[in-house]
């Protein structure tokens, strides 16, 4: 299956998804979302070299190939993104029915996601069980969304502690701050040359390397490697690149969690895309900020 297929298959499922979101029951709208992250991850299975968060930017229109998706998705990476995630919790179309056989509304599920994932936020197996019988009770949908946002401030927001060692990170801040101004402006200037002339002519493997990573940093749930850094490159792109490397090294992501302190997740995110960009001048001359 190549990407224009499987553009082709998803397209169905993302338009019942937008067309019928309100009259949906919740376990309506988490199966039909099923089926795309299926279709995801055995797209993946076939392409392991391709990480997730890249492959959204391809199905979205932001395409390195030769062959240009632009105009032909307007998939959106955050549905995509949710997709996925609700394929690696519900192992089988069936498991969903039967662990939310009376869900009420898709986003009341959206938002206990965390406690589902796998990650430093997902629940034990009894936390888990009890916060399934909330989200198929007969209580009202605000009442649900109430508690579910309880638990979140309760469990998230209360959990990450304060870190006096956020401040080891402020050269790191500014790194990030100063590379992800100079990219936006240049995109907004279109002035390519201005952008690549520090990266001296490196391959489309760098641009993949560089730009998954730093989309991997916005989240736990993708994994970052360390990536070779041509000699070609310098000034600025050498200590960006350096900088994400350090982090792609660590095994312990601790260090990792306190920078998405510093900066916003959707910032890097953003970046990454940027990054992803100027692989083809046409690919930066169609970017929208």
């Amino acid at each position: 299956m190549n990407l224009n297929e499987l553009i082709t298959k998803i397209i169905p499922f993302y338009n019942f998804h937008r067309k019928n979101q309100i009259r949906l029951n919740g376990t309506e709208a988490l199966e039909n979302i099923w089926e795309v992250g299926d279709l995801l991850k055995n797209y993946l299975n076939e392409n392991k070299n391709i990480a997730p968060r890249t492959l959204y930017h391809q199905i979205y229109g932001k395409s390195e190939q030769k062959t240009n998706i632009s105009q032909k998705s307007y998939i959106t990476r955050d549905f995509l993104d949710r997709a996925y995630r609700v394929r690696r919790i519900f192992k089988t179309k069936n498991a969903i029915k039967k662990k939310l056989p009376t869900l009420q509304r898709y986003r009341l599920f959206y938002k206990s996601m965390p406690f589902f994932d796998e990650g430093r936020f997902k629940m034990s197996e009894l936390d888990q069980k009890k916060l399934l019988s909330l989200l198929n009770s007969s209580r009202t949908y605000k009442q649900i969304i109430t508690e579910v946002e309880r638990l979140k401030i309760e469990r998230i927001g209360l959990k990450i502690p304060r870190d006096s060692k956020l401040n080891e990170l402020e050269n790191e801040k500014k790194i990030f701050i100063t590379t992800y101004n100079f990219v936006f402006n240049g995109i907004k200037e279109r002035v390519y040359e201005k952008v690549v002339k520090d990266l001296g002519g490196t391959d489309m493997l760098f641009f993949k390397d560089l730009s998954m990573n730093v989309g991997a940093l916005s989240s736990d749930q993708l994994k970052m490697s360390p990536f070779v850094i041509p000699g070609t490159v310098t000034g600025i792109w050498k200590e960006f690149s350096e900088m994400i490397n350090k982090l792609a090294l660590q095994k312990d992501a601790k260090e990792r969690r306190r920078f998405r302190r510093l900066i916003p997740p959707e910032k890097m995110t953003r970046l990454s895309e940027m990054v992803y960009a100027l692989n083809s001048k046409s690919d930066f001359i169609k970017f929208r900020l």
